[in-house]
């Protein structure tokens, strides 16, 4: 898929592959370049954290938030494919970068939209680990 027309390539990837579409919406928030794939891949897996009791326990996030996100592999080769996200390994990271015209246009129709951004913040508070002991990257 070559991008011409921003909106209409947005629409056949939301018919197509929703969560790819909710996965382009949140690495716009995001900023659109540069994004850790590890954001997205942590999403399904649970966090750990000490306890207000001091012990080691398990969180996740709310299933509205991440759901779909068991195909997130699959979104993110598709996108790959299309050439509508950039996939490189950077410091052993994998790295995420939307494509130029595409962002700009999911920038404008996501600026307003504030379920996206509380949505994108919760990604990354949970991706990052509390402690570095309890979970190392």
């Amino acid at each position: 898929m070559i991008i011409y027309e921003p909106e209409k390539a947005f629409q056949r990837i939301k018919a197509e592959l929703p969560i790819a579409a909710v996965l382009l919406t949140l690495a716009t928030i995001l900023g659109g370049v540069d994004i850790p794939r590890l954001i997205f891949d942590r999403a399904v897996k649970p966090r750990r954290r000490w306890s207000d009791q001091g012990e080691i326990e398990e969180v996740s996030l709310d299933s509205n938030v991440i759901e779909g996100f068991e195909q997130v592999d699959e979104a993110i080769g598709y996108l790959c494919a299309a050439g509508i996200v950039n996939l490189e390994s950077r410091g052993g990271y994998e790295i995420l970068s939307l494509m130029p015209r595409l962002h700009q246009f999911l920038e404008q129709e996501v600026k307003d939209d504030a379920e996206v951004r509380v949505r994108a913040l919760m990604l990354v508070c949970h991706s990052f680990p509390a402690d570095k002991d309890l979970e190392p990257l």
